[in-house]
C-alpha cells in the first residue's frame, strides 16, 4: 500500500522520541514491502530518499503564532494536500502536528476519501503545554501560561479534525484515559515499538565507559531527554546518592547540576548511535518526570540495552516498565521513596544486571518494531477498508 506519514520533526533535526519513531516507523514499513512517504519541517526544505524512503521537507514556521496558525493556516493545508494529490497514497498517517503541520489538511484528505489516522505521541493534541494530568479546569492554566498567544478555539478545532480521523491511535493507555476526557473520540492504545536490532548492547560497560572516561567502579545512572522541573531535575538535585555519578544527555538548563561537579557528565544532542554509548555505559536509566510523561521511548530504549529504570507514576511508565522486575515505578512526590530507592541501587550494583535482562525479555516480547508495524497494518487495512 501506498502510506503517506506527517509530523512537525524528525531527526537529526529534533532527537525527541517521537522523531525517532516516527523515522523508524517509515523504514519499517519501507521493509514490509509500502511506499511511504514522509512530510515533515525543517529549517531547511527539500526533497531526499533515505533507506528506501521519500522525506519531503516543508519550511519551518516560528512559534509565536503557532496556536492559531494550527487550526487556521490554509497556506500549510495546501502545502501538504499538495504532497498528498501528489502521491495519492491509499492511507495517511499524521502524528505530532501541533506545532509546524497543523490539522487542516484533515478535511482535504478526507473529501478526497482517504482514511487518515493519527498518533498521539504527548498531550500537545488537547494541551498547549505539559500537564500532570489532573487539572480540573486546563483551559484556565493554559490561558494563564500562555497569555496572547492562547487561542481560546485552538482545543475545539482540534478535536473537529481529530473526529474526522478514522482512529486516533494513543501510546498508551493512560494517554487514552486522558484524552477522552477532554471529548477526543475514536481512540484506541497502540504503544510504541523500537527497532531491537538498533536498540541493544553493542560493547561492554567497561569499554563505554572508557571511551566517554568515567569511572568504571561507580554506580552511573542516566538521565535523558529534555531538562527542565518538570521533568525531575529538582527530584535528582535531591536524590542523587553522593558516591553515584550521572550522565546527562539533553537540553535544558543545566545550572541545577552544578553542584555534583565531576559526578556530572553531560552529554548534548546526541544521535541514536551515541545514546547506545550511554546506555551500555549507565547502570540505570531515570525518568523521573512530575509531568505526565505519556509513553517515554527511553524507557523502551534502556531495557532494550538491558538497563534497569526507575520512572514516575505519571503517564504511561507503569505500562512498559513492570515495578520490581525490570525496575520500579515511584511517585514523583516521594523524595524519600527516590532517595531510598536511588541508594539501593548503589548498594546493589550486582544486582541490576537481572533487572536489565528481564527489560530486554519484556521489550522483546511486547514493544518491538515488528510487533509495533504489524498491528499498525491491520489499523491502515481497516480503515482502507471501511472507506471502499
Amino acid at each position: 500500500m501506498k502510506v503517506l506519514l506527517i509530523t512537525d520533526g524528525i531527526p537529526p533535526e529534533t532527537l525527541g522520541g517521537a522523531g525517532r519513531i516516527v523515522l523508524e516507523t517509515a523504514m519499517g514499513m519501507h521493509k514490509r514491502g509500502h511506499e511511504v512517504t514522509l512530510v515533515t519541517t525543517a529549517k531547511e526544505t527539500g526533497e531526499e530518499v533515505r533507506d528506501g524512503v521519500r522525506i519531503v521537507r516543508l519550511p519551518q514556521r516560528g512559534k509565536r503564532w503557532m496556536h492559531y496558525l494550527s487550526v487556521f493556516s490554509q497556506k500549510r493545508a495546501q502545502e501538504i494536500l499538495q504532497i498528498i494529490d501528489e502521491v495519492r497514497p491509499d492511507v495517511i498517517h499524521g502524528h505530532v502536528l501541533a506545532w509546524q503541520c497543523g490539522y487542516r489538511w484533515i478535511y482535504g484528505a478526507r473529501g478526497r476519501g482517504i482514511p487518515c489516522l493519527v498518533t498521539a505521541h504527548d498531550v500537545s493534541h488537547i494541551a498547549y503545554g505539559k500537564v500532570v494530568g489532573d487539572e480540573t479546569a486546563l483551559w484556565f492554566r493554559d490561558a494563564r501560561r500562555f497569555r496572547w498567544s492562547w487561542n481560546p478555539v485552538r482545543n475545539i478545532m482540534i478535536r473537529r479534525a481529530l473526529s474526522k480521523c478514522h482512529k486516533v491511535l494513543c501510546v498508551s493507555d493512560a494517554l487514552k484515559k486522558l484524552m477522552a476526557k477532554y471529548g477526543v473520540r475514536h481512540l484506541e492504545t497502540l504503544h510504541n515499538g523500537i527497532d531491537l536490532t538498533q536498540w541493544k548492547n553493542t560493547m561492554s560497560q567497561e569499554e563505554a565507559r572508557m571511551q566517554l572516561s568515567i569511572p568504571t567502579d561507580a554506580c552511573v545512572f542516566l538521565l535523558a531527554g529534555r531538562l527542565g522541573p518538570d521533568k525531575g531535575t529538582l527530584l535528582l538535585k535531591e536524590t542523587l546518592p553522593k558516591d553515584a555519578h550521572i550522565l546527562v544527555a539533553g537540553d535544558g538548563e543545566l545550572d541545577t547540576f552544578t553542584a555534583w561537579g565531576d559526578r556530572l557528565h553531560v552529554y548534548t544532542r546526541q544521535s541514536g548511535e551515541k545514546m547506545k554509548i550511554l546506555y551500555c555505559a549507565s547502570d540505570v536509566a531515570l525518568v523521573p518526570s512530575l509531568c505526565f510523561d505519556c509513553f517515554p521511548t527511553v524507557n523502551l530504549e534502556a531495557m532494550a540495552c538491558e538497563r534497569a529504570v526507575i520512572a514516575t507514576t505519571r503517564g504511561g511508565s507503569k505500562e512498559s516498565v513492570v515495578d520490581g522486575t525490570t525496575g520500579w515505578i515511584l511517585d514523583p512526590l516521594d523524595t524519600t521513596g527516590w532517595r531510598d530507592r536511588m541508594a539501593w541501587c548503589v548498594a546493589h550494583r550486582g544486582e541490576l544486571l537481572a533487572y536489565g535482562k528481564r527489560g530486554r525479555e519484556r521489550v522483546e516480547q511486547k514493544f518491538g518494531l515488528a510487533i509495533y508495524l504489524a498491528s499498525l497494518e491491520q489499523h491502515y487495512a481497516a480503515a482502507i477498508k471501511k472507506h471502499h
